[in-house]
């Protein structure tokens, strides 16, 4: 199942990736049709791409979308879907909120009363499981209108559990966050003669979020105690408000898991969840990775061919312009993989995807700098001197003004490109600026 913003994250899309996005998204619904697709609730970034694309693209590969509040000119959309899985029957639903003309040409309707009225049609289920996409709030307004939902997946607020969480009476939240890294496992022990669902993993979340705040209560205890030996009172006050609502949080966890503990000794449908790291550690699949192949294939092609492409310098001089003063710098910096970037890019054919070559160029990440592949000079190839100490157009046509870039490199320059999700978590300024820093031993 899949709660949306599959096909791109956010409402608005730029021209210039209209093209490529259309591929992916074509890419994506097919690689769903061949692993197979239970449910799918489109969120507001499903329609970037055009409404009539995604709603052929949703059809033509049987995403099976549900949204019983959404309505896109003459399509209403089914509310509802049951399937039989693993001996269970499981009833689907899907609702969404966009809010106010997110879309073009879509209507939505109160997505609580529209999840009510849904719960309500599936009738004779061991299962119900809502698709949502939506704030918190409305997730909250949907569980509490619709209380026989067992699991909810919001797929807007990109969220990740590490476990199943407990909302409402019975209600449990589960997600595998945002962009494509992680997989989300429920597993599903269900017991003769037992009604609802338990958590098996329940007592370890709530253990986990209980160590958590209590971090956070000592935290603001020792600020409390420097405002009061410094005399702020204004800090003293802050610090004292928010350890009251860390120890009010805190006692409500204590209630949670206690109640958790209780029931872990009775028979009961049993449900746990499991976030999958979709690295590098996992073979592709052959059937997908066929495709993701076709895919690029296109990509290169549609990129090649632009027409309106001419090569961007902004306010760059590239880093040959650099070596002509820096040449111990520029020395050093081709023995790191920082020189060979784009080469990488293109070894997985991947230098001609808009997703992935600005953090392989120099400048592209500059609002004046090349935003497509195409537009890339050759001066700007590699993640060279200026993609770490700034543009240096002015300074290399008069060296003796002295405004040049800033030496030292700051770890919110690095970050931009290495932030814990591209890199798959293998990013650390204190291990890595070592390798590339200038006149190491």
């Amino acid at each position: 199942m899949d709660a949306g913003n599959l096909f791109y994250k956010s409402a608005r899309i730029s021209p210039t990736l209209l093209d490529q996005q259309r591929i992916k998204a074509g890419l994506q619904a097919e690689a769903y049709q061949l692993t197979g697709l239970d449910g799918f609730t489109p969120g507001v970034g499903d329609f970037a791409i055009g409404v009539d694309e995604a709603i052929a693209l949703m059809d033509q590969h049987d995403l099976h979308p549900l949204a019983a509040n959404l309505t896109c000119g003459d399509r209403r959309f089914e509310g509802t879907r049951t399937v039989e899985r693993g001996g269970l029957t499981v009833g689907i639903l899907g609702v969404v909120d966009y809010g106010d003309d997110a879309v073009k040409g879509c209507t939505t309707s109160d997505p609580a009363e529209a999840a009510r009225e849904a719960s309500a049609a599936l009738v004779g289920v061991d299962l119900v499981v809502a698709l949502v996409s939506g704030s918190e709030a409305v997730q909250k307004a949907v569980i509490e209108a619709a209380p026989s939902i067992d699991v909810l997946i919001n797929g807007a607020t990109r969220r990740t559990y590490k476990a199943a969480l407990k909302a409402g009476e019975s209600t449990w939240v589960v997600g595998s966050g945002s962009r494509g890294k992680y997989l989300g496992v429920l597993r599903l022990e269900p017991a003769p003669g037992a009604s609802g669902w338990e958590s098996s993993d329940a007592t370890a979340e709530l253990t986990r979020r209980l160590d958590r705040y209590q971090g956070r209560l000592d935290g603001a205890q020792k600020k409390l105690e420097q405002a009061e030996a410094d005399g702020d009172e204004g800090a003293r006050k802050r610090s004292e408000r928010l350890a009251e609502s860390y120890i009010k949080k805190i006692a409500e966890l204590e209630a949670e898991l206690a109640a958790a503990q209780a029931v872990g000794g009775q028979t009961a449908n049993r449900l746990s969840h499991e976030v999958v790291d979709l690295d590098r550690t996992l073979e592709d699949h052959p059937g997908t990775q066929a495709l993701v192949e076709a895919a690029q294939a296109r990509i290169t092609e549609v990129e090649a061919g632009a027409k309106t492409a001419k090569p961007v310098m902004g306010p760059y001089a590239g880093s040959a312009a650099c070596s002509t003063c820096h040449a111990a710098e520029a020395a050093q910096w081709k023995t790191t993989a920082h020189a060979r970037a784009l080469t990488s890019l293109e070894a997985d054919e991947r230098h001609m995807d808009q997703s992935c070559f600005s953090c392989h160029v120099t400048g592209a990440l500059h609002e004046d700098g090349p935003k497509r592949p195409a537009e890339v000079p050759e001066a700007l190839h590699d993640v060279g001197c200026e993609s770490c100490h700034g543009p240096a157009g002015e300074h290399a046509k008069n060296p003796a003004k002295g405004d040049e870039p800033a030496a030292a490199v700051a770890e919110a320059t690095c970050v931009q490109c290495h932030d814990g999700v591209q890199d798959e978590g293998r990013f650390s300024f204190e291990d890595y600026y070592p390798r590339i820093v200038h006149g190491r031993q």
